[in-house]
């Protein structure tokens, strides 16, 4: 397969069950976006609320513990990592979310 850029678009030659080599094929990039966004991974809304991750303006950790956990064990399966990679990424996006509610209390 061979790239070639245009002007207006992507080109794409390939050697399908087509007569002619030249056959050019266009690339829809707001087709591959929305591709894109529908596999990602929504969080369910009741998911990272089970137990409250703030109280009294302070972190409450032990849910945030609980709450990174349990989606390590999806990340794991959806992604095939260690449970230390899983629990990392868990981590990180769980205290995303602590901190956005801290800020939401504060305000």
């Amino acid at each position: 397969m061979t790239f070639r850029l245009t002007q207006i678009k992507l080109v794409r030659y390939t050697n399908f069950a087509c007569k002619s080599r030249d056959v050019p094929r266009t690339v829809s990039w707001s087709r591959i976006d929305r591709a894109g966004q529908d596999t990602r991974i929504k969080i369910p809304a009741g998911l990272m609320s089970a137990r409250p991750l703030v109280v009294a303006g302070c972190y409450n950790r032990a849910a945030i513990i609980t709450a990174a956990c349990k989606a390590a064990v999806g990340i794991m399966e959806r992604c095939g990592v260690t449970r230390a990679e899983a629990m990392s990424s868990a981590l990180k996006a769980t205290w995303q979310v602590a901190k956005a509610a801290h800020r939401a209390a504060a305000h």
